[in-house]
């Protein structure tokens, strides 16, 4: 099974959803991703650095290895946000409780964020994109632009 959500999220949104996270599974871990730190675990994200992290339930699995990735966004200029990501690949049914893991993940990114549809300056509009709430109220403001790669964004239907 593969899953990907692309996201926009502030640092008070990654707060919450780390929290949100830690209530429906007290026993998550966050992995640094980074070249430095690579597997260093922590138990929220206070503190860390890196732009990628893994989450980790060791009562799903064992073997790190068998995450969701979480690419965090990136401020790119001030008030200009990059878009992030959650992501994992797994065979559904080869690891027992993982699927479980993936929807408890997913469903907190739902409870987390906004999914309107958004506009690229071709014209192409998709609805898939989580923005954190807090993201959410400061784009629709039109006080934090948010970029695809080095392409704006903005709300379908906004002129």
């Amino acid at each position: 099974m593969r899953k990907v959500t692309r996201t926009f999220l502030l640092p008070g949104d990654e707060e919450a959803i780390a929290v949100a996270l830690l209530t429906v599974r007290p026993t998550l871990r966050f992995i640094d991703g980074s070249a430095a730190r690579r597997g260093q675990e922590y138990s929220g994200i206070d503190g860390v650095e890196s732009n990628t992290l893994f989450l980790w339930d060791p009562e799903v699995t064992g073997d790190k290895t068998f995450s969701v990735q979480w690419m965090r966004n990136q401020n790119v200029a001030p008030q200009v946000l990059r878009e992030g990501r959650f992501a994992t690949e797994y065979e559904s049914g080869a690891v027992p409780r993982m699927d479980t893991f993936v929807k408890d993940v997913w469903r907190v990114l739902k409870r987390n964020c906004q999914f309107p549809k958004l506009m690229w300056p071709d014209g192409a509009t998709s609805g898939g994109i989580g923005i954190g709430n807090h993201a959410y109220e400061r784009f629709v403001a039109k006080k934090l632009s948010l970029r695809d790669g080095a392409m704006p964004l903005r709300p379908a239907g906004d002129v």
